[in-house]
């Protein structure tokens, strides 16, 4: 099925039964090259099975596996800014290394939990592009990427097969979650009382 996929995207093409990439195929690789090396890298393939493997053992929960993620977002984002006074309000960071800036709005705050997005401006200055919404676990110091179709899949699912791929693939998006806080810290981005808009 992801085959197909690509193919229709035009990453690869078909030639003599064999999947060839085609010049945007390699344009991606080069983009991930650059920006994701430790995704393409084969100890970290390695790690997501070893994870993978503990948390379909038993040995390992995925509530575990995300606790790195709060870590890095509480790095890039000073957590008292996360309140209930500040939703709606937008915060702002740029840096020196990437010509894009990264705003962050609260969206809703709980005594438990709390939403924020955060947005380029991949165009113009005042123009930002949603790029990532996240829930915050304050008791258990959690962060996670929100998918709305993911939590309805939860309620009407039945197959476990399905609830099984729902958990894996929330791990994966969570892993690169990780990447780009990480690859946000190390470009300078970070989130004060003082970046405030």
């Amino acid at each position: 099925n992801s085959i197909k996929d690509f193919k229709v995207k035009k990453n690869i093409i078909d030639e003599k039964s064999k999947l060839v990439p085609s010049e945007i195929g390699f344009e991606i690789n080069k983009f991930m090259e650059q920006n994701f090396k430790n995704i393409i890298d084969s100890s970290f393939t390695s790690e997501i099975e070893e994870s993978l493997d503990k948390i379909a053992e038993g040995d390992k929960t995925l509530l575990n596996t995300m606790t790195p993620f709060y870590k890095d977002f509480s790095k890039l984002v000073d957590l008292s800014i996360i309140t209930e006074s500040n939703i709606s309000k937008k915060f702002e960071s740029s840096t020196v290394h990437v010509d894009k800036k990264l705003s962050l709005s609260v969206e809703l705050v709980t005594n438990h939990t709390a939403q924020v997005r955060f947005a380029y401006n991949f165009f113009s200055n005042n123009t930002y592009i949603n790029y990532v919404d996240l829930k915050i676990y304050f008791d258990s110091r959690q962060a996670e990427i929100i998918n709305t179709n993911d939590s309805k899949s939860m309620h009407t699912a039945t197959d476990i097969n399905k609830y099984h791929n729902m958990r894996l693939s929330k791990w994966y998006k969570n892993y690169f979650l990780s990447i780009w806080l990480k690859n946000c810290i190390k470009n300078g981005y970070s989130f004060d009382a003082q970046s405030e808009v």
